[in-house]
């Protein structure tokens, strides 16, 4: 991997990461009845495919698990729970891991329109051939500033190039925080 995009992953690889490594997301899944961790994966990863979906579809634009793997929990996710409630429930999570980790800084002057910048970036990507962005895209925005949507999952994130930019250009990541003052400053950015 060249210098240029080892640095991009390390910046934006932990707000990828939080819908599957923050425990925030996770107990929001338990709490809808899951009881194992694969199960609020794959509800959480396929909820914005709908519950129709078949699994070999799923599989299809998963593509990196056994054969049979993501059969074990689609379409039988969908007992515990809707793809709309395991939606929310996922948003809810990662809101709540975003919150923890960015701290006071969602209160920074300036914070709404790094927010507004970045929500334009992760929605101006072309869906053509990006199914799964596709399928994110047609959910509405929350209101609720951070919340993950649009940053769910490796895949999205190597779709949002230009989200990608601007934080490589822009972002700093110190631990687990993301240091939204970097984004607020770069608002010529929008």
């Amino acid at each position: 991997m060249n210098l240029l995009a080892r640095r991009m992953f390390e910046l934006v690889e932990p707000i990828g990461v939080i819908p599957y490594s923050a425990d925030d997301p996770n107990e929001a899944m338990f709490a809808l009845g899951f009881t194992n961790y694969w199960d609020t994966y794959f509800a959480g990863r396929a909820a914005p495919l709908g519950a129709c979906v078949p699994a070999d579809v799923v599989h299809a634009l998963f593509y990196n698990f056994a054969p049979g793997e993501v059969a074990r929990h689609i379409p039988n996710v969908w007992a515990t729970t809707t793809p709309e409630a395991a939606i929310l429930a996922r948003r809810q999570g990662c809101a709540a891991a975003l919150h923890r980790i960015l701290g006071a800084l969602v209160d920074a002057p300036g914070f709404a329109r790094a927010v507004e910048l970045l929500t334009k970036a992760a929605t101006s990507a072309p869906i053509e051939g990006r199914p799964m962005y596709a399928a994110l895209r047609t959910l509405p925005i929350p209101d609720e500033p951070v919340t993950g949507h649009g940053f769910e999952g490796r895949g999205q994130l190597a779709e949002l190039r230009r989200l990608e930019a601007f934080v490589w250009r822009h972002g700093e990541v110190v631990g687990e925080r993301l240091d939204v003052q970097v984004l607020i400053a770069a608002q010529q950015w929008g």
